[in-house]
Parts: C-alpha cells; sequence; structure tokens
C-alpha cells in the first residue's frame, strides 16, 4: 500500500493523490497498461478508488488496525477516503517474499505507484481476480410472461439451427418508433425477426434494427480523454416492436424507470464508486435477466481493460 501522501507542502502536489482527477487517471493507465500487464500474472487494469481491508481501522478509530494478506472484491471495500488509484488485477495474490518460491521474478513485481510525465505521482492498488469455474448445477428455466412484454423479459433468436435465450433491457424511443433494447449479439443483422413466449405460444415481436452500436474506439465516445488504439465493446442492439399495445414500460421485479442519469466526461466522478460506513451509496446498482432473475451488484472501478490482442485493447466501458 502506498504511504500516506504528505500534504504538508501546498506547493508540492506531486503526491496528493486526492488531487487526481478521473481525466488524470486514465492518462496514467493508457502510459502504462502495457507495462503493467506484461508482469506475470497480470491480467487487466482498471481505474478507480483504492480498496482498504475490511478488517482496517477507520480514520478516528481508537484501535488502529492494518491488515496484510489477500485482497479482493470479498476482503476489500471503497471508503469514502479512498484515494484515486490505477487497479491492477492478478490471477492470484502473492505476497514479495514469496515471489522466488512460486516462480516469480523481481521484474514481475507490481509497483505501488507511478511517476507521471509532469512530475505527478498515482497510486498503483493491486486486486486478486482469479478465473472462477462454475458448474452450473440445473438449466435455468426464464420467467416467462403471460399476456405482456417488457424490461426483463426474454426474447428468442434463431440462431443456425438454434434457439438463443436473451432479456429485453428497457423500451426507447427515436420520437418516430419504440424500440426494445438488447444485446446486438441477439438482435443480429438488421431485418432479422425475433420472437418471445406470449400466452403460451412463441410470436414474432419485431425486427432487428439497422440503428446498433458494436466495437467503437474510445475517443470517439470519450472525446479529449486518452485511449491509444483502445475500443469498446458497446454491443447494444434495438428490435423494431410490431405491436406497442403488447408491452409496457415497467421492468419485471423493478417498475418504471427513473430520469436518465446523464453521465459524459464533463460529470463522470469517481465518487460514484464510493459507499459510506454502512455501504450505502451510488455505486448499488439492481437488475433482472429472464434466466438469472434479480441480479444486485456494485460499480467498482471504470474502464477495465483486458491485455491487448493483436495491438489492439478492448475493454467493456464500466
Amino acid at each position: 500500500m502506498p504511504s500516506k501522501p504528505n500534504t504538508s507542502d501546498p506547493l508540492n502536489p506531486a503526491f496528493d493523490y486526492h488531487s487526481h482527477s478521473l481525466a488524470e487517471l486514465i492518462g496514467a493507465r493508457d502510459l502504462y497498461h502495457l507495462h503493467l500487464t506484461k508482469r506475470k500474472g497480470a491480467i487487466a487494469t482498471a481505474v478507480g478508488c483504492y480498496l482498504i481491508r475490511k478488517g482496517d481501522s477507520w480514520p478516528g478509530d481508537a484501535h488502529k488496525v492494518k491488515g496484510r494478506g489477500v485482497k479482493n472484491f470479498e476482503t476489500a471495500e471503497v471508503r469514502p477516503y479512498s484515494w484515486p488509484c490505477i487497479l491492477v488485477f492478478v490471477e492470484k495474490w502473492v505476497d514479495e517474499s514469496d515471489m522466488k518460491a512460486q516462480g516469480y521474478g523481481v521484474h514481475d513485481l507490481i509497483p505501488d505507484r507511478l511517476f507521471m510525465p509532469d512530475g505527478k505521482v498515482v497510486p498503483v492498488c493491486v486486486v486478486e481476480a482469479p478465473q472462477e469455474l462454475v458448474a452450473r448445477q440445473e438449466p435455468m428455466h426464464p420467467r416467462l410472461p403471460k399476456n405482456f412484454l417488457g424490461g426483463g423479459y426474454p426474447v428468442i433468436a434463431d440462431v443456425q439451427g438454434e434457439q438463443h435465450i436473451a432479456s429485453i433491457g428497457c423500451l426507447v424511443t427515436d420520437g418516430h418508433l419504440v424500440y426494445a433494447l438488447t444485446n446486438r449479439r441477439v438482435a443480429g443483422k438488421a431485418g432479422e425477426t425475433l420472437y418471445a413466449p406470449l400466452e403460451g405460444d412463441r410470436i414474432p415481436i419485431g425486427v432487428s434494427s439497422e440503428k446498433q452500436l458494436g466495437r467503437m474506439e474510445f475517443e470517439e465516445v470519450y472525446p479529449s480523454w486518452p485511449g491509444t488504439n483502445v475500443f469498446i465493446n458497446a454491443d447494444v442492439g434495438l428490435i423494431e416492436i410490431a405491436d406497442k399495445n403488447r408491452w409496457t414500460p415497467q421492468i419485471y421485479s423493478i417498475g418504471t424507470m427513473g430520469p436518465l442519469a446523464d453521465l459524459s466526461i464533463e460529470n463522470l466522478s469517481l465518487d460514484l464508486l464510493k459507499t459510506d460506513r454502512d455501504g450505502n451509496g451510488l455505486a448499488n446498482l439492481c437488475g433482472f435477466g429472464a434466466a438469472s432473475g434479480e441480479m444486485y451488484g456494485r460499480i467498482w472501478a471504470f474502464f477495465y481493460r483486458y491485455n491487448s490482442v493483436g495491438g489492439s485493447i478492448m475493454p467493456p466501458t464500466c
């Protein structure tokens, strides 16, 4: 863990970690991503807030505790005072004293801070993210609607002789037509017919729209933020619905959507990642999938970026 920044000298902000903006973190990650992911066991990077072990004391606690050992999303948390950082995800947690015994060299040690050309210093947080092999015990049976459709309900696509089932996200409109939002990989090419189970039968609900978003350049989506040879898998598809009277704007188990969250490079903030001491905050999310049912989670970081393949780096949006 990087040492606590010394803010006693207001004329030297290099070690004032809290002063880093999201744009500065993205610039630091863009500069160091390849350098960090070339270390043995490193699999990805992201930008976010420093993770603190759950057992560590809070500022003002009478008894000071600072733990050691594995740091992952189960053992650590983002706190209100967590400073901005670059997160590096590794296959397994290895203490520096055990690196040689486990086949790691000194060049595989991930630095705890990055030094920028302008003299600023960006902290690094290492997070264990082992591959999880989950064996499904029994087939998932999606919840089927009785007489109407909406967000969270299943959509069926016939692909190369197989039936694929996915979920509808919500209804959207361009002012003229109403569309059902789903994944581009589900909607397929423009003009393909999509189906849904309704009233005990499989009926056509509409056709795939030509309005789709797939692989996009990072700097096109987030202008002025650095992202050399970085692409985003938007995976957004629309279904031009045939009969609007069969649809409801409500999302199953959630209800009607609230106001649109207008996020952009002007207002996207690391504050979205933070929660209070009771775990409450904007980072907590919920959703519903036709096969998975109710889902609950939280935002841990922004702009997760994999290792590069063929010179290109393709991250999800967050």
